[in-house]
């Protein structure tokens, strides 16, 4: 009798906690999206986007050539300092400010991205169209991706020169993960096949990868030793002698190209090369 009131005392206790769980994070993400939401509906410029979304302005790395050399670091970097500021930081636009970079490529588009019930959004006689309308004036047309159950019909969508429309059903839990989830798969589908048209896939893998940092250079290592067929040791010399030879190139030129895609081409023209011999 005792170890059954336990076990019904423990069930118990167990099921209170998990559902004092699940109400936290119910009411966090929801604090998060009304936020975000705060965020789109106030926020002009990118300062402002920063300081209301985070709740404070960016604490960012100041370090100068001192701290970097108390730190044991090396010289390369002692000499010029990552610029990881504030300043830079909010160079990156992510406010409601206009952008020349965002429509300096043509053909261009402004794009909605819509899942389950903002779909409603489409209605000509909606807020949000009228807002889309406005930021996207300076863009040669307008397009919609909706992910869903239910493809809108023409009556109920406001005027989109072209509507993409992914069927899926989306059932629904406390933090949407199903739509969440359907909103990535479309997503990593849309830049995968953008990678594609732009001629940066070998095989089936994006090889058209930088290599800034430790774990990009793995990655590109690692990329290069499946593409290749050689070893990581081989296909680490290989990479590096790449990004050597780059160094000497116009600046227009290294941006352009990715040391990864770079190597595996020059590896198969060096083997077609020894074939023919």
């Amino acid at each position: 009798m005792g170890n059954l009131l336990t076990d019904i005392i423990g069930e118990w206790i167990a099921g209170g906690l998990r559902e004092a769980i699940m109400a936290q994070i119910v009411s966090l993400f929801e604090l998060i999206n009304g936020r975000v939401g705060e965020v789109a509906a106030n926020v002009g410029q990118t300062p402002e986007a920063w300081n209301r979304l985070l709740g404070r302005s960016p604490n960012c790395i100041t370090w100068q050539p001192e701290d970097y050399r108390q730190m044991g670091a090396g010289d390369k970097i002692i000499q010029n300092p990552p610029k990881i500021d504030a300043s830079v930081l909010k160079s990156y636009l992510i406010g409601c400010e206009p952008s020349s970079a965002r429509t300096a490529v043509r053909p261009n588009a402004a794009v909605a991205f819509l899942v389950g019930a903002e779909a409603d959004h489409l209605s000509a006689r909606s807020p949000w169209f009228d807002a889309f309308n406005r930021v996207s004036e300076t863009y040669e047309s307008r397009a919609a991706i909706v992910i869903g159950s239910h493809r809108p019909t023409n009556s109920q969508v406001a005027p989109v020169e072209n509507l993409f429309f992914v069927e899926v059903d989306l059932p629904e839990s406390p933090l949407d993960l199903s739509a969440h989830l359907a909103a990535k798969l479309v997503l990593n589908n849309v830049s995968t096949a953008s990678m594609g048209k732009l001629g940066r896939l070998v095989g089936n893998g994006m090889a058209h990868v930088d290599t800034t940092n430790k774990k990009l250079i793995d990655r590109g290592v690692r990329l290069v030793a499946e593409i290749a067929d050689i070893d990581y040791r081989d296909a680490c010399y290989s990479l590096f002698e790449s990004i050597h030879e780059m160094a000497a190139w116009p600046e227009f030129q290294r941006k352009t190209t990715s040391p990864v895609a770079y190597t595996i081409r020059r590896l198969e023209e060096t083997r077609k090369a020894s074939d023919r011999k």
